[in-house]
């Protein structure tokens, strides 16, 4: 199970040597749990509320299957609110579930792992960039392995909480945001070092929505989404529609899942700002992450 900041991911499935993943049950709510975290520092009442309703109807699923082994990873939202110790032991009391707060790295390493394992074609060279709702990573593969791993503050949650006030989000507020976005690509560019020849994998809502978008899919297909390819300027031409449409227009886009449609300028900003720092012309999208990474490691360690 995937805790993150705006949307909670269960998978319980069967995993065998070749990394291939059989999906038994498949569940994801967007409980918002990092909502007003940017500016309280803490989980409120009510998003943990919500966040220990999915988890309550998520262990019951848990139980009924049965699993060998079951992992619980909690992301940026409880890794950095004040309160995310007294959140995990409500969901250990109230559930009998037991959540682990990962670091961003591991998060990364484990986001990897998942995305590749489901790509097409050669995935020794990759630029993986995993936009959450609290954190955004960045994993380096070359020739096979991790180079590198960085991992940022910048999400669509807290981006839209912090710097969208209008509807639609007026130039100045734009403006803002995308100098936050450039401060901490600065940093990946920095830490990341030189990429040479890879190719851009996305993975998260924003890249499965603007692939769901791009295929006007009424009903969200997981295989149809992996590996699907948005040229940059496909990716530019849905912003550009995504920012000019107030929030109740964007609702009603094909593609877009209720929920959603308030952090789809935050996430397509930092898409874009990624494709055109490191000079992509297109990116390959996969539905598999984090869930998926956690399923694989947990298979290899049992």
């Amino acid at each position: 199970m995937d805790v993150g900041t705006n949307t909670i991911r269960l998978l319980v499935a069967e995993v065998d040597e070749r990394n291939a993943i059989r999906v038994e049950v498949s569940g994801r709510a967007m409980a918002r749990l990092g909502e007003g975290l940017a500016a309280s520092g803490k989980l409120s009442p009510a998003a943990m509320e919500r966040a220990l309703r999915t988890l309550g109807e998520f262990a019951g699923q848990i139980r009924d299957a049965a699993p060998q082994g079951v992992v619980a990873a909690a992301t940026s939202a409880v890794r950095e609110a004040e309160n995310g110790a007294e959140f995990v032991d409500r969901v250990r009391r109230e559930t009998g579930l037991q959540l682990n707060i990962i670091s961003g790295e591991e998060e990364a390493r484990l986001t990897a792992l998942g995305a590749a394992s489901v790509l097409n074609g050669d995935v020794r060279n990759l630029l993986i960039v995993d936009i959450g709702g609290g954190s955004t990573e960045f994993i380096l593969i070359r020739s096979g392995e991790q180079r590198a791993r960085v991992s940022t503050t910048m999400g669509v949650v807290t981006g839209s909480e912090r710097f969208l006030r209008s509807d639609p989000p007026h130039a100045a507020e734009l403006y803002d945001l995308d100098e936050f976005i450039r401060d901490h690509m600065r940093r990946v560019r920095a830490e990341l070092g030189e990429v040479g020849q890879v190719r851009l994998v996305a993975t998260a809502g924003t890249p499965t929505t603007l692939a769901a978008m791009d295929q006007q899919m009424a009903e969200y297909d997981p295989a149809r989404i992996n590996n699907h390819v948005l040229p940059l300027a496909r990716v530019e031409e849905m912003f550009d529609h995504i920012v000019r449409a107030p929030i109740a227009e964007r609702s009603r886009m094909i593609g877009i899942e209720p929920g959603r449609e308030e952090l789809m300028v935050v996430g397509c900003c930092i898409l874009l700002r990624v494709m055109h720092d490191f000079q992509f012309g297109a990116v390959a999208v996969s539905d598999y992450g984090l869930r998926e990474g956690l399923a694989l490691d947990l298979f290899h360690r049992l």
